[in-house]
């Protein structure tokens, strides 16, 4: 299942081109992500407030077409792979469209994957059994 998530692209994330500068992109799907974790069930201060956390171990970015400032785009976040220690999400970007019956194309793709850690550590870990429920449930769905 695929969650939306509204983000709008602000004038200072564009390079001397009027377009968003490439390393942006990731720094939308961050904000997007942030803003699913309470459609999943799960808390914002549970994902960045624990003694664990969820870098990012690996990312590859497809641009598609430019995204540009002062639009307002529809991201949708869906969880991919789930493993012991990590998980991986699948970002889209398309323009948002005032009509939902008509899908805009995509114009970026991130594939992020996140692997938590124990804070303190500095150590992968399992997946945090206060999270395997709920990622269980969007995974599965």
């Amino acid at each position: 299942m695929s969650t939306i998530v509204p983000i709008y692209l602000p004038f200072d994330q564009a390079d001397p081109a009027g377009i968003m500068f490439f390393g942006e992109f990731p720094v939308l799907c961050h904000r997007a992500l942030e803003q699913a974790l309470p459609q999943w069930g799960i808390e914002w201060k549970t994902w960045y407030g624990s003694d664990f956390g969820s870098p990012i171990r690996h990312i590859e970015v497809d641009y598609k077409s430019p995204l540009y400032p002062g639009k307002t785009y529809d991201f949708s976040i869906q969880l991919v792979k789930m493993g012991k220690t990590s998980i991986q999400f699948v970002h889209q970007a398309r323009l948002q469209n005032e009509n939902p019956a008509q899908q805009s194309s995509i114009l970026a793709e991130a594939r992020i994957t996140h692997v938590f850690i124990d804070r303190k550590m500095k150590s992968k870990i399992p997946i945090p059994e206060i999270l395997i429920q709920n990622l269980k449930k969007i995974l599965d769905s």
